[in-house]
């Protein structure tokens, strides 16, 4: 695999504002296959601009905006995306069991005056508890 990799040492140029306004230039070098350099090479001749400068205007887009310049994201997964599937479902039906639970027992909802009382309790006495463990 190391075979199909070329250290590519290009020298990207980036322009490096020094504080007294003059522009100091660096270089790095940049590792990436050689038909990936060899397309973007060719990319880049076909708009007009060197691979220098195609990252120069990276850098400053990314640097601008903060972020990097284009969606990155994953192929889909199907596997992960069928088990997603499957425990939501396994989910529902748990939700669905235990409503149809409560609602074969007959129990009446509870309005929103005793949620709040039966809230305002829990909360009374965590509060008695924490004043006993201090």
């Amino acid at each position: 695999m190391i075979d199909d990799v070329v250290d590519m040492c290009y020298n990207v140029i980036v322009l490096v504002d020094n504080g007294g306004g003059a522009m100091a230039q660096t270089a790095f070098s940049i590792r990436m296959d050689e038909g990936l350099k060899r397309d973007f090479s060719q990319f880049c001749e076909n708009i007009g601009m060197t691979m220098s400068t195609a990252f120069v205007v990276f850098a400053k887009a990314t640097l601008r905006n903060r972020k990097i310049p284009f969606e990155i994201y994953d192929t889909p997964n199907v596997a992960l995306d069928e088990a997603r599937t499957a425990a939501r479902s396994r989910a529902m039906r748990a939700f669905e069991n235990i409503r149809n639970d409560v609602q074969s027992r007959s129990e009446s909802e509870m309005t929103m005056d005793e949620i709040n009382a039966e809230i305002a309790a829990v909360r009374k006495e965590r509060r008695a508890m924490r004043k006993r463990q201090a």
